[in-house]
């Protein structure tokens, strides 16, 4: 007992310490909280952007641990500050040069983040956490990154008295939405829907047409509005009246110089998306090196994560052991009182117990007494009672056979009841089927009356698809001719393919080596550094000196600069100009492009409409089968709801007739057992009135021997009490006495 004293004492001790420790870690001293922006911050791509987040109270967070996070990511540390400087050992690489803190402000509170060079992907929600606090006090910032580009306007060629115009805006995020405006500011009707492509990056490329007619002024507007960053970009054109005229003079010349800067641009691209791609890959092979590192990192986190619940667990096994033991203690306590009471309640009831026996005794000894007398009596009652017992015999064996009767009569009476509960259930249940049959007979009506309507329908669309199948098969043959034509220059373009990912392939190779070797230089490099850190370090004071030296020939230097300035800025004036009648010159060669990238659309256009005919004859040839198929389905289908109800109806027609049959046969049977049973009932009845008059004879004879049994009694109590008589007397008249009853008794039977 002492051991398991001990042992719950140290477990109560233990419980109270958890529980101050955790109300320590629950309830810090500070009440310090971090603030940070509710609405989302705006940036465009490119740009430098401020996340705002402070302490409260304006307390210091210089000696304080500060740790940027993204929720959402694999890799969460955008930026960690601690023991006075940065410490991005485990910073997502996407984030790497790209972030700091404003470490002079970090007095009065600040722990706001600037990134640089913002990024499509930096777009999310940002936590700004301090360790030091409680771990609900975080603050978190949604970014959200836009991009932009200002749209660019050609004119395509004239079009029905009017001139087409062309409006091209790429690399915008989110989603644009652009519209033609006039000179008066009224939206243009365009010639389609808005054309939108992405690329890789994810950034849409917005383009518009418009056919517009000559105005006074002939200026026209295109915008680019994206509401959910809030930018709007617009370019205006003045369009010459030269362009409205039909003439096709110098066409030739402008396409020949349309080509060949597209062939250069061409060539260019193409340059660049291998070398983009291939920087792609890279850096793609970078990223996946950091999530493996990253997944190892959660891993070693959920472990201590399931070690730290395993210890909350213990601890709340010890709290529930504790309260089991007060519990215990409590019953234990409970159990003692009542064995306390249950004692005195003992002792209290053995002495009533012995002055009950003493009680017992006396009356005993009276009892004695009494039954000496009562022997006497006894052998007397005996004679009697076993007469009365013959007779009591003989009136229970009659009433058990009336009992029996009346039982016999409930349970035929029973049987009645049952019979016409039968009856009535199929009574309704003929109602229900007649309703079943109507509502099936209206169902039918209605389908026949649709059978007829859709056999009209058909034969009307079977003869208008005759029609369309004669004139789309002509239209089917010259198709076939085009799609030869077409399938000729895939198999052609498909060769080209192949040749350019071997080619892509042999490059990969290539850049992997380049690789390896970067990996060992920047090893070697490394090496190097450290070496050159140490030299610096011992050669600074000496390069203090030379400073300022090197300061008063750069203050000689920049007033030499500034004289040159003011010649440059005459220089770049005069290369302005020149830019100028270069963009001029640009925009007749974009306007030339744009007239031949018209020609190629309407010539891609007259294809894909080739193709688009093509594909609406086979979905309609489809939908004609189909309809076929579906019509076939609903004649089968028609021809069996007809024979299924057909024999419903002979079906019911034959259960009507059964039910009939049946109905009158139980009827028959039930009329003549009602008969029978009335018959017996009364026979019955008869009988139990004859007994009932037995038994009531029977009565008044045991009536009249009870009163003699009872003058008989008390004449042995008269006898009994007189105390003058002798004993040879009394036996001689107690002798005389049984004989007259014994000749009585035989007088009576």
């Amino acid at each position: 007992m002492a051991y398991y004293l001990i042992r719950s004492m140290v477990r109560s001790v233990l419980c109270e310490l958890v529980f101050c420790l955790v109300l320590a870690i629950l309830n810090p001293a500070d009440t310090v909280q971090v603030v940070g922006q509710t609405d989302p911050v705006i940036a465009l791509v490119g740009d430098d952007v401020i996340l705002p987040c402070s302490l409260s109270h304006m307390t210091s967070a210089k000696d304080q641990s500060v740790n940027w996070l993204r929720p959402d990511m694999n890799l969460k540390d955008v930026h960690y500050y601690r023991d006075g400087r940065d410490s991005n050992d485990d910073q997502n690489p996407s984030y790497s040069g790209r972030t700091s803190l404003f470490k002079e402000e970090l007095n009065t509170g600040n722990i706001s983040l600037k990134l640089t060079s913002i990024k499509l992907t930096d777009a999310g929600n940002y936590s700004c956490y301090v360790p030091s606090l409680d771990r609900d006090q975080k603050a978190t910032i949604e970014l959200t990154v836009g991009a932009v580009s200002q749209p660019v306007i050609s004119i395509l060629g004239p079009k029905d008295n009017g001139v087409v115009l062309k409006c091209e805006s790429g690399g915008w995020y989110p989603e644009p939405k652009m519209t033609w405006l006039n000179n008066n500011g009224t939206i243009l009707p365009s010639d389609g829907p808005t054309e939108i492509q992405t690329d890789s990056e994810g950034r849409y490329t917005v383009r518009r047409e418009v056919t517009i007619q000559k105005t006074d002024n002939n200026k026209f507007t295109c915008r680019v509005n994206q509401q959910q960053i809030n930018k709007l970009k617009e370019t205006q054109i003045n369009v010459p009246d030269e362009a409205f005229a039909k003439s096709h003079g110098g066409l030739i010349a402008g396409v020949i110089i349309a080509v060949l800067v597209a062939v250069v641009a061409g060539g260019v691209g193409v340059f660049m998306w291998r070398k983009k791609k291939l920087t792609k890959k890279q850096l793609e092979e970078k990223e996946i090196a950091v999530v493996e590192l990253e997944k190892d990192k959660e891993e070693l986190v959920e472990v201590f994560t399931n070690k730290e619940e395993e210890k909350k667990k213990l601890e709340h096994q010890l709290k529930e052991q504790i309260l089991k033991t007060e519990q215990e203690k409590k019953v234990k306590q409970q159990l003692e009182d009542q064995e306390m009471q249950l004692k005195q309640q003992l002792v209290e009831k053995e002495k009533h117990r012995r002055t009950i026996e003493e009680e017992v005794k006396e009356t005993k000894r009276q009892l004695e007494e009494k039954e000496e007398v009562c022997e006497t009596n006894e052998e007397q009652k005996k004679l009697l009672e076993h007469k009365l017992g013959e007779h009591e015999k003989q009136h229970k064996q009659k009433l058990e056979e009336l009992e029996q009767q009346r039982r016999h009569a409930e349970e035929q009476e029973k049987l009645t009841k049952q019979q016409l509960t039968e009856k009535e259930n199929y009574r309704r249940y003929i109602e229900e089927q007649s309703k079943k049959i109507k509502d099936l007979e209206s169902e039918l009506h209605t389908v026949k009356q649709e059978k007829v309507s859709t056999e009209k329908q058909l034969t009307e669309k079977e003869n208008n698809l005759k029609l369309e199948q004669e004139k789309n098969c002509k239209v089917v043959e010259e198709k076939d001719r085009i799609i030869k034509l077409q399938t000729s220059e895939l198999d052609t373009l498909k060769q080209e393919k192949d040749v350019t990912i071997r080619n892509l392939t042999s490059d990969l190779d290539t850049l992997k080596r380049e690789k390896e070797n970067l990996d060992r230089y920047m090893e070697e490099q490394k090496g190097t550094i450290s070496n050159l850190t140490s030299e610096l370090t011992k050669q600074i004071p000496d390069a203090d000196a030379t400073i300022k030296n090197l300061t008063s020939e750069l203050e000689n230097r920049c007033r030499y600069l500034e004289e040159q300035n003011s010649t440059i800025s005459n220089l770049q004036s005069e290369l302005e100009n020149r830019g100028r009648h270069i963009e001029e010159l640009n925009i007749t060669i974009t306007n030339l492009t744009s007239e031949l990238e018209n020609r190629c659309r309407s010539m891609g256009e007259q294809n894909l409409t080739l193709i688009n005919l093509q594909s609406e004859l086979d979905n309609r040839g489809r939908c004609i089968e189909e309809q076929n198929v579906t019509l076939t389905n609903l004649q089968s289908e028609f021809n069996n709801r007809g024979r299924c109800i057909e024999e419903q109806n002979v079906t019911l027609t034959n259960l009507q007739s059964e039910f009939n049959m049946r109905v009158r046969n139980m009827n028959l049977e039930l009329d003549s057992t009602i008969s029978n049973l009335q018959s017996e009932f009364e026979n019955h009845r008869r009988q139990l009135e004859e007994k009932d008059s037995t038994i009531s004879n029977l009565q008044s004879e045991i009536e009249i021997r009870g009163r003699y049994i009872e003058e008989q009694s008390m004449t042995i109590r008269n006898l009994t009490s007189e105390h003058g008589i002798s004993n040879s007397s009394s036996q001689k008249h107690y002798t005389q006495i049984p004989r007259k009853r014994r000749r009585n008794s035989s007088e009576e039977t």
